[in-house]
């Protein structure tokens, strides 16, 4: 019984050792299990926030995603139309509302307007099974617009795709197809411009393949191969068309071309049977094809068959003219911009003791001094920067080292396209002239001289008559009509009208010796001075021909010496009477004014007027005091004379003279 007892008691006790553990570690798992719980809901909780952010992310997304495709719709300047699967418009676009005229209030929610019902279920079936290939399609169509006009456009059309790769929609974008035609339109006048301008170019224009087949050839091509018994030229090569060493010479320009790529400009000549040969200023260059074809090779070529003739011809002319250059026998030359000598002729190759071809590729200061050469290259640089020609005389040291005057007269040489290339020159020996010309000053100026004192001595011989006239003869006629009035307080009744007729004559042979005496040389001028002579002078004319004469004077005329009084007196005499033989006017001004160191006398009128030239053989002021004559005197006072005139306008001659010191100074100072 105690054994058994005592087993029972350990198994008890053993038993309750496993409860009291397994209650200790179930308690340990629930509190496992618990804690575990809190961490997953903890987690889960972490999760859902973080869930909840991206939504509200994603949500923020979308809705700056959907603004942005509808601004993007509103503002595409392409028309956007949606349709769902139904083809029921749920976009539609400004530019859509622009380009088919049914705003988006009219349309959204319903099918296309702009195709009709029938027409609809027909291009339904076909539109959804292009699109539901999953592949964008494009195409050219012709609508209706909302006025039921038709309007041409191009449509590019894609299925909207849903994540699953499901469609749910699809986008349609339409283009306003006029410009593209117009544009079609336009190419296609621009092409046919083209080819009227390739065919009725001057020349040769052809396009040639890589492989040296013709492409394209213009009217001048084609009508020199038709011409020449060839109908078949396209697609062919120039081995097909040509004997073969033209055709390799072609070829051979053509490879170059085509192998650098760079344009080339040759002269192609070639014959065709009997025929002169031609020659062709061709020139070649590449193009890239974008159609397929690769480089092609492009030639335009000028017949210069005349001008080939032509230069043939001027170098014969050049060859002729050199041989007249030579035989003129004033110097000539030709020179390049550098003042290098290209060209002279054998009288230039003489004066400087030369050959020809010794002095060609020289310059001037190869040839002459250095100062001489010097001038001679600035008159080479006046030339070419003006571009125009000058005439002038200059005097160089020649060979033999004698002074020798030349009348040089350059011009600039030009190329064809009128570019300065060089000056042309041809100089004349005028040292004998010149020679002359100072023999002929020299008495020219004696001549003058010797006018000077004409003058002078006619201007004292007038004084002198007319003074004669006046104490002389003047006096005996007054003595003699004195006596005769005395005469007639004797004679009978019967003789006195014969003594009236006496007197009478006596009183005008008074009068016409009085008017001589002032015309000859008036006292007045030199005891009254020039202005009181004018007034006289103007008082005479009035009486005599009717001319009224303006006289004014701002005192300068007191400054006038002697023998200036005198010239100027006759001068203005000479022009007035002038004024009334040709100017047909009733009216003349004549004008004094001073100036610092000079007097300018001014006599005008307002008549018929003439061609004035101004010209020492002009003899404009008659009465025999020709226009030379007045100049001569009035040079020899040291002044000037001009003379202005037209037609209808009038004259007005203005002399100035130099203000002497002969005057009083006191008189000079008050004026």
């Amino acid at each position: 019984m105690c054994g058994a007892s005592l087993a029972l008691n350990v198994v008890g006790g053993f038993l309750f050792l496993l409860l009291a553990l397994s209650t200790r570690h179930r308690r340990r798992m629930l509190q496992r299990e618990i804690g575990l719980r809190e961490t997953v809901q903890h987690e889960l909780q972490r999760l859902a926030e973080e869930l909840e952010e991206k939504v509200e992310e994603r949500t923020v997304l979308l809705q700056e995603t959907n603004r942005f495709l509808e601004a993007l719709v509103h503002q595409a300047p392409l028309a956007i139309v949606v349709l769902d699967l139904n083809l029921r418009v749920r976009v539609w676009s400004p530019a859509t509302e622009s380009l088919f005229g049914w705003s988006a209030e009219e349309v959204v929610g319903r099918q296309v307007p702009y195709i009709s019902a029938q027409q609809l279920e027909e291009w339904k079936d076909i539109f959804q099974a292009k699109v539901r290939e999953g592949k964008p399609v494009s195409y050219y169509v012709q609508r209706r617009r909302r006025d039921g006009t038709q309007i041409d456009v191009s449509v590019w059309a894609a299925p909207l795709v849903s994540d699953g790769g499901v469609p749910f929609a699809y986008l349609l974008i339409y283009a306003d197809d006029r410009e593209r035609k117009a544009a079609e339109a336009a190419l296609r006048r621009s092409e046919e411009r083209f080819s009227l301008f390739m065919d009725h170019l001057p020349g040769y224009a052809f396009i040639k393949d890589s492989h040296g087949h013709y492409v394209y050839m213009n009217k001048g091509c084609r009508d020199f191969y038709e011409q020449n018994g060839i109908k078949t030229y396209f697609n062919r090569t120039d081995e097909e068309l040509w004997p073969p060493e033209v055709a390799e010479h072609f070829r051979q320009s053509d490879r170059q071309v085509l192998a650098d790529g760079h344009p080339l400009q040759t002269v192609e000549s070639f014959a065709l049977g009997d025929e002169p040969a031609r020659h062709v200023l061709m020139s070649k260059f590449v193009i890239e094809d974008d159609g397929g074809d690769g480089r092609l090779l492009c030639g335009v070529g000028t017949d210069i068959s005349t001008r080939v003739q032509a230069e043939k011809e001027l170098a014969e002319l050049q060859s002729r003219q050199e041989a007249i250059l030579d035989t003129i026998p004033h110097c000539a030359w030709f020179k390049d911009v550098q003042g290098r000598y290209i060209k002279i002729n054998n009288a230039m190759a003489s004066l400087l003791n030369s050959g020809q071809s010794d002095i060609e590729g020289k310059s001037d200061f190869d040839l002459w001094p250095q100062e001489q050469a010097s001038a001679i290259r600035q008159k080479d640089l006046e030339v070419i920067s003006s571009g125009c020609s000058q005439i002038f005389e200059e005097l160089l040291v020649v060979s033999d080292g004698s002074l020798r005057w030349f009348e040089t007269a350059k011009s600039p040489f030009c190329n064809e396209k009128g570019a300065i290339i060089g000056t042309t020159g041809i100089a004349r020996d005028i040292t004998e002239r010149k020679e002359a010309e100072r023999t002929l000053q020299t008495y020219q100026e004696q001549l003058s001289e010797l006018a000077d004192r004409l003058a002078l001595a006619e201007e004292r011989e007038r004084r002198r008559i007319a003074s004669e006239l006046h104490d002389q003869v003047g006096q005996t006629l007054a003595f003699a009509k004195m006596k005769l009035d005395e005469l007639a307080t004797v004679v009978s009744r019967e003789k006195k009208p014969l003594v009236s007729e006496l007197a009478e004559a006596l009183e005008l042979s008074i009068s016409d010796v009085r008017s001589l005496t002032f015309q000859l040389s008036p006292p007045v001028l030199y005891e009254l001075g020039f202005s009181a002579a004018l007034d006289w002078l103007g008082d005479w004319l009035k009486e005599k021909h009717g001319l009224h004469v303006r006289v004014s004077d701002d005192g300068g005329s007191r400054l006038l010496g002697e023998e200036a009084r005198g010239v100027l007196f006759q001068v203005v005499r000479e022009l007035l009477i002038n004024c009334v033989k040709h100017a047909k006017t009733p009216e003349a001004w004549v004008s004094i004014r001073t100036g610092s160191d000079t007097l300018q006398l001014e006599v005008a009128d307002d008549g018929k007027g003439f061609h004035a030239v101004d010209s020492p053989t002009t003899c404009g002021v008659g009465g025999g005091f020709g226009l030379f004559n007045v100049r001569q005197r009035i040079g020899h006072l040291g002044g000037e004379l001009r003379i202005e005139s037209g037609i209808g306008r009038g004259t007005v001659v203005r002399l100035s003279v130099p203000l002497t010191m002969e005057a009083d100074p006191a008189v000079r100072g008050a004026a």
